[in-house]
């Protein structure tokens, strides 16, 4: 007997039904669209549960909501359906409010214009029940005609659209940004989107990839805020433009802060309402990008954005894995395991690179940290694979070799002296957590000394220990890497974990992930050496010495006195075992940088982070230092006994460690004798390098300015 049982449609996440259009509406549950009640804030999956909803308040915005058998003017424009609703679910997640005054607007229309009135970026994350018209700042809008294939005719090619000058695309976000009018009919009213699409992917290629904040397979041109797409276009400009657009760039990032600031000031803390997440990630990207300008007053400036980033996220319990996992049962639940690992995941990326940023800006300034690794009550972040699976068939295969059991092993309880207790071996990142919180401890070594000098060298020997370890682990990945592939084994871990959007079956897909590897690893190395130079040279005074010139009165008064003091410290300094530690990590600094050059010299400049620059000009300055008070007068002669530094894997060397324990003779590099007669040629290298990635990052540049007045004469 033949079955008669009709075909059923079936959902990817199991789930079957008997006709299509209850398949239809249960997938709708899956893609996280969401139709926000403007009178209470509560969220529905569907247009009409929102209508019938609204209908409890009796009030206004249900009795006069627009007719859901016409396009709103957004929609209407951008050519996409439109879900109707007092605010339709395409507005919702661009942040711009629906209008229906298409019949007013047809001059505009012409133009290819239609207007969208600002939202705060508040309103798209539900993080706000305030109203539009509350007072809150506006941000950028990026109405439809900036996300119309309008240039893709017969007249314009793709060639041309990627041919786009990035100096018009960044006068319409600013724009936008300060609603004023197009200065002639001749300007360009609309971004091609294959121009903002290979901006978006020249992004995600560099910056993404030491700061992944965003999960990139989620980001799209043509329905993410404006704040977003202004803040990648401004990062990719500044990192891949010409120099002559950093006005542009920083006018921009100038009204991105300011308003994000005022959002921040203004973000309701309740607990009972969804944590604006988006703020939060625009936030932190605006701060990195401040940092990585290498500029002194926007960094300032940005600094105070910072801080209000920090108060929100530890009042909201963002650094807590309990409070997020309760965050998302209450406001974003389901059991689509996607939809759960991004809005999970997310936080631990804003943890991690709030915490390294925090890092980085008191390394540059000498501030103390705002946050500590021990507050970051968050599970191992996921892997760079993992985080970055395009495509749902991909995120599920990868999935089945993810190691998830890191969510269940705490980032505080990092220890780099019991790697194996990292759940599926330590990860490049791991061992990074563990240095950006080691700063603190070596910054309240200076204190310590003062209290209980005793104490202190313990402490610091502790400290030196476990840097020694991080490198040796760091050094261990590395040859893991290249070993033959054994399924289940710590090689197979390390090279999954790192895979992009190349395919695992690819026929070269080993040789890029570990390029991604090496990369990785060549901007975790120098922040390790330049904590070992701060572990046993103090920068501050040396810069003090070195780069300021002396006190013009050598009467004896506070600021002479000092100085003397200070000046026989450093001589102190270079002769102790201290001293020469300093100036082999500072050597083998120039190392790292010359070896980071070569793993990807096509795109060196962008792709190395701006904590090798602040490393190397830190090394300089101990060298010099060093240089100019060792008790050897040269040691340029052949039968002066030298220890040569060849890597920086010096722990690997017995007579460098025999050099650094009770001094006597010299030392070469590359062949090379370090002492006085050297040390102005070789530096006048390091300075040429400082001043080359000083494009990108300004601070870089000055430091090269300053040593090449203070010691080269030039």
């Amino acid at each position: 007997m033949a079955d008669t049982t009709p075909s059923r449609h079936i959902c990817h996440c199991g789930k079957s039904f008997i006709r299509k259009e209850h398949l239809r509406r249960h997938q709708a549950s899956h893609t996280g669209r969401s139709f926000r009640c403007e009178v209470c804030g509560r969220s529905f999956t569907r247009s009409d549960l929102l209508r019938r909803h609204a209908t409890l308040h009796d009030s206004a915005t249900a009795s006069h909501e627009p007719r859901r058998d016409r396009a709103c003017d957004t929609c209407h424009a951008n050519k996409t359906r439109c879900s109707g609703g007092v605010q339709c679910s395409l507005c919702v997640k661009r942040g711009v409010a629906c209008t229906y005054n298409r019949g007013n607007l047809e001059p505009h229309k012409k133009n290819g214009f239609a207007q969208a009135e600002p939202l705060s970026v508040m309103s798209s994350d539900g993080g706000s029940n305030s109203s539009p018209s509350s007072g809150s700042p506006e941000l950028l809008t990026l109405e439809a005609p900036f996300l119309l294939q309008i240039e893709e005719t017969e007249d314009h090619d793709a060639s041309q659209q990627l041919n786009f000058s990035r100096s018009a695309g960044l006068n319409i976000l600013f724009r936008v940004l300060t609603k004023q009018p197009p200065g002639s009919p001749s300007e360009s009213q609309a971004i091609p989107r294959l121009w903002l699409t290979a901006r978006i992917e020249s992004y995600l290629a560099t910056f993404h990839t030491r700061w992944p904040v965003l999960h990139a397979p989620v980001i799209n041109e043509i329905t993410d805020s404006v704040q977003l797409i202004s803040t990648i276009i401004m990062i990719d400009s500044w990192l891949h433009g010409d120099v002559k657009l950093k006005d542009q760039i920083l006018q921009i990032h100038d009204c991105l802060v300011r308003q994000l600031h005022k959002e921040l000031n203004q973000s309701d803390l309740d607990p009972t309402h969804p944590w604006p997440a988006n703020l939060y990630q625009l936030s932190l990207l605006n701060v990195i990008f401040a940092f990585e300008t290498g500029r002194d007053n926007t960094i300032r400036q940005s600094r105070m954005l910072f801080s209000l980033l920090v108060t929100a996220l530890r009042m909201n319990g963002c650094l807590h894995g309990d409070a997020i996992e309760s965050q998302r049962l209450t406001h974003h639940p389901g059991d689509f395991k996607p939809f759960i690992f991004g809005t999970t995941e997310r936080w631990k990326r804003i943890a991690t690179c709030a915490l390294k940023v925090d890092t980085y800006l008191s390394l540059l300034y000498g501030h103390p940290p705002l946050l500590r690794r021990d507050e970051l009550e968050l599970g191992l972040p996921s892997t760079f694979a993992m985080w970055n699976s395009y495509g749902i068939m991909v995120f599920f295969d990868r999935s089945r070799s993810e190691p998830w059991s890191r969510d269940n092993y705490k980032m505080s309880r990092l220890n780099v002296r019991n790697p194996e207790e990292v759940p599926s071996g330590i990860l490049p990142e791991d061992i990074q957590l563990c240095l950006l919180g080691m700063w603190n401890d070596i910054r309240s070594l200076k204190k310590e000394s003062m209290l209980n000098r005793d104490m202190a060298m313990l402490k610091k020997a502790d400290l030196s220990q476990q840097l020694y370890l991080a490198l040796e682990q760091l050094e261990t990945i590395v040859a893991e890497s290249r070993k033959p592939l054994v399924a289940g084994g710590y090689t197979a871990t390390i090279l999954k974990s790192y895979l992009g959007g190349e395919p695992s079956r690819g026929p070269n897909w080993r040789q890029e992930v570990t390029n991604r590897l090496d990369l990785c690893i060549s901007n975790i190395r120098p922040l390790l050496l330049l904590l070992t130079i701060h572990l046993h040279a103090d920068i501050h005074t040396l810069r003090e010495i070195y780069l300021s010139p002396a006190p013009l009165q050598m009467e004896p008064t506070a600021a002479s006195q000092t100085w003397q003091q200070n000046v026989l410290k450093i001589q102190e300094w270079a002769l102790s075992a201290d001293g020469r530690t300093a100036a082999i990590a500072s050597l083998q600094t120039w190392f790292a940088y010359e070896s980071s050059l070569l793993i990807n010299p096509g795109q060196s400049a962008h792709a190395l982070d701006p904590i090798v620059y602040l490393a190397l000009s830190a090394a300089a300055m101990v060298l010099w230092a060093w240089t100019m008070n060792d008790a050897e007068v040269c040691v340029c002669h052949p039968t002066t006994p030298k220890a040569e530094v060849t890597s920086s894997s010096m722990h690997l060397q017995p007579d460098v460690q025999n050099w650094i324990r009770g001094g006597g003779g010299g030392i070469s590099f590359l062949a090379q004798p370090v002492c006085k007669c050297t040390v102005a040629q070789r530096l006048s290298t390091w300075t040429e390098a400082l001043a080359k990635a000083g494009r990108t990052w300004e601070r870089a540049g000055v430091d090269a300015n300053m040593f090449r007045c203070s010691w080269l004469g030039t």
